[in-house]
């Protein structure tokens, strides 16, 4: 029981950090984005019965995968793992637990590397909206903030790079691509069409 509390009581402080913390250039990365993430891992954890232990890890790092975004967008998964590891030990983390968080944060990294199951879990779970009903919504606002970050030039460029990534990524997980790539691919003909 501590350690869900301890996991709740860092999730409060990481939500009122980036709360304040963020830019409002950032329309995707953000608190929104980060809670569908949570979520995502979450249930990608239940599914594959993944231990309660593991479970709070993977929940940490995804609470904590974007958290360098309150410095800067640049390199923000090591931003990030160097802010846990200052932050983790406060909540009863040990240095190994801290080390696996970090291995799942990193592997976030486009292109994603993931090295083991806990690493795929929160891969898929960041690019879970690639394959949902909702992918236009969220992809909107991702094209909103990186035209604010002088990104993009226009909406050919955007279109090109959405088609290119949908192409080229897959879900790690099994349970993942019977969810999501079917409609994965739906959204790629969406997208292929308007070009």
């Amino acid at each position: 029981m501590v350690k869900t509390q301890t996991f709740n009581e860092l999730k409060t402080y990481v939500f009122e950090k980036i709360s304040k913390g963020f830019d409002n250039i950032y329309t995707y990365h953000t608190v929104a984005h980060i809670c569908m993430v949570l979520r995502d891992a979450t249930f990608l954890c239940n599914k594959l019965g993944i231990s309660d232990n593991d479970l709070r890890l993977v929940k940490t790092a995804a609470i904590l995968h974007d958290y360098g975004f309150v410095n800067s967008h640049i390199n923000h998964e090591e931003r990030s793992c160097n802010e846990g590891r200052k932050l983790l030990p406060n909540y009863g983390y040990t240095d190994e637990e801290i080390e696996t968080i970090c291995s799942m944060i990193m592997a976030t990294k486009i292109p994603q590397s993931p090295k083991c199951k806990l690493d795929q879990i929160l891969c898929d779970a960041d690019l879970f909206y690639l394959g949902s009903d909702y992918y236009f919504e969220i992809a909107n606002l991702f094209k909103r903030e990186l035209t604010s970050l002088g990104v993009l030039k226009n909406e050919q460029q955007w279109k090109d790079i959405q088609v290119g990534f949908l192409e080229n990524h897959h879900f790690h997980l099994s349970i993942s691509q019977q969810l999501l790539d079917k409609t994965k691919a739906k959204n790629l003909s969406i997208l292929k069409a308007s070009k």
